[in-house]
């Protein structure tokens, strides 16, 4: 419909300037769209990035003290077997019964 007082060309022109602002805020609402889901995967990644080097440092930890108490249990066995031990003449005793 021709408003009065333009031509047909501005009408025109009007209407395909509406279409393109239309367009536009169209655009602008996908951009936003895809950088808040952007956001939203980067953040999720972070925490669980976070997460995994928790566990990691954690079970690194745990670790750690395994192998401090295996080394312990070892040094303490090591030690226990060899006070316990006899200590020998350095010559065998003669065995009676080879006579």
């Amino acid at each position: 419909m021709l408003m009065p007082g333009r031509t047909k060309a501005e009408e025109a022109r009007r209407r395909a300037q509406d279409e393109f602002a239309k367009v536009k805020k169209r655009e602008a609402k996908v951009l936003s769209d895809r950088e808040k889901a952007r956001n939203a995967r980067l953040e999720k990644t972070a925490r669980l990035r976070d997460l995994r080097l928790e566990k990691e440092a954690a079970d690194r930890e745990a670790a750690e003290r395994l192998a401090a108490d295996k080394a312990e249990r070892d040094a303490a066995r090591k030690e226990k077997g060899q006070s316990g031990r006899r200590k020998s003449a350095g010559t065998p005793a003669p065995d009676p019964a080879a006579d």
